[in-house]
């Protein structure tokens, strides 16, 4: 039987009788929330702890083959038996070998212990090369590119390096910066070149040359004196730093005094060391330095001191000279903060005015009180230690997707109270009953939507991580909202005072709301409710036309029609090149190529200016480095007022006017980001038989070019690199000589033999001492060289060596123990899914890959293996929320049955969410998921209210379609104030074009449509599916209370009222 809540017990009770504690705590979460506001960090990104550790074994002069044999067997042999090793890819390229490790950090391994573990690992290796460096075991660190400052103008290289060492140093002693690093600049080295005339002169190998520079080079200390004033220290001082000293290095000491000098054999030169180079900012000699946040600095206080300090540096400057920055983060920062919170200050003011049309005013703005005492009392937990959540694009982006829904709860405890007191007066009973009624099937409603959220909170990977903090966000907030409606609402609504004539204005508002209120409950009354009993009687007709709606639009999905993308692309304010040229490319060749790219940008720009009609170049300032075999061009792009103008245009026209470039193994130009990074597809090649799969891998590059849509198909191997083989004759084997007295001296003679390193000017510099530059360029020096034999004579190269041609690899890449090829390729999703690639692949590739490539298998890497993995997580994690949801409804509804009713229309919220995507023309994506998750909790919470009201009204004794109708009647005003201000508070990200809003643009599409079909979905399939229950509860026998087979003569009018 129905009880009547009493007015005089409880927690709301004594909150709503007392307003001065209520509004002491709404005080003190405004007052500490904001306090915590001004104080958070403010960053573009969340951090994501990092779970990546690295192994690099420089080997000096070695091919990618012989680094793989003597490196990477040995470190891969070691690594397998650690623990906590997720998973590891090594790589042997030219002159190193190196591991990238993933650590099992969901497995509850720590970062740090595992890396400890790899160091002795590494450090317990045996029988590596001579010529092989110490290895370096490191971590990944969080850190965040702040800014990048550009110094540029009429210098000399030498000149350049210096003033940007100084300027690095200089921003190193700024409190704020922790790390400044000087990028785009040649490194030094000391080369002491010896004609092998010289050589043979003397009698003297390299080797010897080098030892002697080892033994004369030093400062060796020889302990110290003990007198009576006290001990003196002795040290020899031998150290050379300079071209100079090694010059004065003597190398023999003939009979009769006079000495050999290395300056009297060899040229020494102290200069940059001997690679393509090229490097312009906006078209002039530049270098650069790249200013990074570590840690948890602020990147706007290490932004702000570094601008400070490079406005007063530019004054010391002499004319010509330039010292500017580009690429601030924090302007990225800032324009994102401003647009999310213009957005959220809109979308509030519309959620007021919805809020004015269908309650009084005081009623309204007290409901809005929910929107910032929710807000900032998420604030007040952000910080806390075990979520050290941060201001951050994705944690507005929380703020802004909850801003509708967390006035829910207020706008259910608020309506409610307000149709009371219009029933029977304003009274602070009344309000205090009318809170009552729905407090439970509320709070439970609120709770259902944190469950619904649970699985982006408790998914792991990357991408899941930066889901995460949108996950706690909406979390804190709707906790707030509890707190704010159950606790001070109440107070607020019981102190409103009842209307009064008021002035003018006042009445016309008034009057402009009757009349609102009297159509609405005209609307229900003669329109929806004799609709929803037409519904209710042909139940089983509606319930399929809705099972047919969503097969129809499911079927769209799955046909392609409503394209699906995991990761979306999203416009960036920056152009990107990567051009990767062929090993051993002249430099001059290296440096036009990067000079065609420069000046194919400024063309493009031109020819888009021109297309569009545009006042000013979208090409801003500009940056193009070439170093060894890369070149790296990147570009600002100068959006319009407007800011409509797509970055692909220029990227598109800027690729089209490069074309295919000769002597390239691959180019990129891109103007879009992409959530989670990496290409749109990656798929790896394994085996054992490296000819297998690099035949396999030019099949799949083939075939994945046939798609449309596909491009910048490309492979981690290239093969053709010229190399020329040495195989020791047996004539020289019978001198003494060994395949390795050959293959070393060669290696001395044209890559060189390092001496030893010297610190100056706090940078490391390597000796090395090897022939001249023009005795190695050319095969004929090869082919004149004499080797020493161990007796001391001298031969020709012909006689000890035999020269065969092959083609190698310019890099290995290794995994478990196999050869790995990785094929990369983007998509143009505007006329492909990535999703119908990849299914095509497996289905018309790897199915008959056994049979034409026997022993190489494939599957999926980088981003495509992550989306899987994310959506298996996701599911796994769903199916618990799903659980929890259920609990959480069957506990208020006392009912095993009826949370099933409220669950089962849960997949048509995808109705809405899909076709809104299909009218905006946006790809379905992973960004989605979240819209889809907060529509799962708005569905949910208002079900529970209708389904509630229902088992009242059946306790009242009305029969079940009768308690059906009336109850949709009753709730039709706050479930309709619910779905339209989540819909308006989305209206101002719905409108934004900012490339900011883009990246979130789909879950804001599949919230806002899917909460418009949801309000349908509420009010007439939740009521037909109760009763479609209760007919198979009455056919099983287990019906309880009056029957739905008849309706009263008029149905009640509820109407909100």
């Amino acid at each position: 039987m129905y009880k009547e809540p009493d007015p005089h017990t409880g927690f709301i009770s004594w909150f709503a009788r007392n307003p001065v504690a209520a509004n002491l705590l709404m005080i003190m979460i405004i007052a500490v929330g904001g306090l915590a506001f001004v104080t958070m960090t403010k960053e573009a990104q969340p951090r994501i702890p990092p779970r990546g550790i690295n192994v690099t074994i420089p080997f000096p002069g070695a091919a990618p083959e012989e680094v793989e044999q003597a490196i990477l067997i040995k470190l891969e042999a070691v690594l397998k038996d650690v623990d906590g090793i997720e998973s590891f890819d090594t790589f042997a390229n030219e002159g190193s070998g190196s591991a990238s490790i993933d650590v099992d950090t969901g497995a509850g391994y720590d970062i740090e212990d595992v890396m400890e573990d790899v160091e002795q690992a590494v450090a317990s290796m045996n029988r590596l090369p001579v010529e092989a460096e110490k290895p370096r075991v490191t971590a990944n660190r969080w850190e965040q590119s702040v800014l990048r400052v550009q110094i540029s103008g009429d210098l000399d290289e030498r000149s350049m390096k210096a003033l940007a060492e100084e300027v690095r140093d200089d921003l190193l002693q700024i409190p704020q910066v922790a790390k400044a690093t000087v990028r785009g600049i040649r490194p030094t080295e000391i080369s002491i070149e010896i004609p092998e005339r010289q050589l043979r002169r003397y009698g003297l190998t390299l080797s010897q040359v080098s030892q002697a520079v080892r033994a004369s080079s030093t400062d060796l200390s020889g302990g110290s004196i003990e007198s009576d004033s006290g001990d003196i220290r002795i040290r020899a001082i031998g150290q050379a730093y300079d071209g100079e000293d090694f010059e004065q290095i003597v190398l023999l000491t003939r009979p009769d005094g006079t000495r050999v000098t290395i300056g009297d054999i060899a040229q020494v030169k102290d200069e940059f060391v001997d690679m393509p180079f090229y490097a312009l900012f906006n078209g002039k000699p530049s270098v650069s330095v790249e200013v990074d946040a570590l840690g948890n600095q602020s990147q706007i206080e290490v932004s702000a001191a570094a601008r400070q300090y490079l406005v007063e540096k530019q004054k010391t400057l002499p004319p010509g000279v330039n010292v500017s920055y580009w690429g601030d983060i924090s302007v990225f920062i800032d324009e994102s903060v401003n647009l999310m919170v213009k957005n959220l200050l809109i979308g509030s003011v519309l959620v007021f005015i919805v809020l004015g049309l269908f309650l009084r005013l005081q009623l309204a703005a007290w409901v809005m009180v929910g929107i910032p005492v929710s807000f900032l009392g998420a604030g007040m937990l952000m910080p806390l230690p075990g979520f050290d959540l941060t201001v951050n694009m994705m944690s507005i982006f929380g703020f802004f997707m909850v801003l509708g829904i967390v006035v829910d709860d207020a706008i259910i405890i608020g309506e409610s109270a307000y149709t009371e007191v219009e029933k029977h007066g304003q009274h602070i009973d009344n309000v205090i009953v009318g809170v009552k009624r729905v407090v439970i099937p509320a709070t439970f409603g609120v709770l259902t939507t944190i469950a619904t959220f649970m699985p982006l909170i408790i998914s792991g990977g990357d991408f899941a991580a930066m889901q995460r903090v949108i996950g706690w966000v909406v979390v804190f907030c709707l906790i707030f909202s509890i707190v704010e409606s159950k606790l001070i609402l109440p107070a607020h609504l019981a102190h409103i005072k009842a209307k009064q004539p008021g002035n003018p204005v006042t009445r016309g508002i008034h009057r402009f709301q009757d009349r609102i209120s009297s159509g609405l409950k005209y609307f229900v009354a003669h329109q929806y409710q004799p609709f929803l009993k037409l519904a209710i009687e042909h139940r089983y007709t509606t319930v399929t036309t809705f099972v047919a709606i969503l097969i129809i639009v499911t079927g769209m999905f799955m046909g392609g029609i409503i394209k699906f993308v995991f990761s979306p692309e999203f416009p960036d304010k920056y152009a990107m090149a990567r051009v990767e040229l062929s090993e051993g490319m002249p430099e001059e060749l290296g440096v036009a190529i990067a000079e065609q790219l420069r000046t194919t940008l400024m063309q493009a720009g031109k020819d888009v200016q021109e297309e569009l009609g545009l006042e000013e170049s979208l090409i801003g300032d500009n940056n193009t480095v070439l170093a060894n075999s890369r070149i790296d061009a990147a570009v600002e792009i100068n959006q319009p007022p407007s800011g409509d103008v797509d970055p692909k245009l220029l990227t598109d026209r800027w690729r089209e006017l490069m074309g295919d470039v000769a002597g390239t193994k691959s180019m990129r130009i891109r103007s879009m980001q992409r959530t989670g990074g990496g290409p749109a597809l990656q798929f790896s090649l394994l085996g054992r038989d490296s000819p297998k799969v690099e035949a396999a891998a030019a099949d799949l590059i083939e075939h994945l070019r046939g798609y449309t849509g596909v491009y910048e198909v490309e492979s981690s191997h290239v093969s053709g690199t010229r190399e020329l083989q040495l195989r020791i004759k047996p004539q020289a084997e019978a001198l003494g000589l060994t395949q390795v007295d050959l293959a070393s001296q060669v290696r001395q003679a044209f890559y060189g033999v390092e001496a030893q390193r010297v610190n100056r000017d706090d940078t490391e510099i390597r000796v090395m001492v090897r022939y001249p530059k023009e005795e190695r360029t050319s095969v004929g020096n090869l082919e004149n060289m004499w080797f020493k034999t161990p007796a001391g004579g001298e031969v020709p190269f012909e006689q000890v060596a035999l020269m065969v041609y092959d083609a190698a690899p310019s890099g290995i890449r290794r995994q478990n123990g196999e050869r790995v090829v990785v094929i990369t390729a983007e998509v143009n999703t505007t006329t492909t899914a990535p999703g119908d690639v990849m299914r095509g692949v497996y289905q018309n590739f790897a199915a008959a890959l056994p049979d034409h490539h026997p022993g190489v298998k494939m599957q999926l890497s980088g981003a495509s293996e992550r989306q899987n993995q994310t959506l298996f997580d996701f599911g796994k994690n769903a199916l618990i929320a799903l659980f929890v949801i259920y609990a959480l409804m069957a506990i208020p509804l006392k009912s095993y049955v009826q949370p099933l009713i409220v669950m089962s229309v849960i997949p048509f919220g995808l109705i809405g969410a899909l076709m809104g995507h299909y009218i905006l023309d946006y790809p379905v994506s992973s960004v989605t998921i979240m819209g889809l998750i907060a529509l799962t909790g708005v569905v949910v919470n208002d079900g529970i209210i209708l389904v509630d009201y229902v088992n009242k009204a059946v306790e009242r004794g009305r029969s079940r379609a009768e308690a059906a109708v009336e109850a949709g009647g009753a709730r039709f005003r706050a479930i309709l104030l619910t779905s339209t201000t989540t819909f308006m508070g989305l209206t101002p990200m719905l409108a934004e074009t900012s490339f900011q809003a883009a990246l979130m643009m789909p879950m804001a599409i599949a919230l806002a449509f899917g909460i418009l079909f949801a309000t349908t979905m509420t009010l007439v399939l939740i009521p037909c599916l109760y009763i479609i229950a209760d007919d198979f509860m009455a056919m099983m026998g287990t019906q309880h209370g009056p029957s739905n087979e008849t309706f009263a003569a008029q149905p009640s009018s509820g109407g909100g009222g």
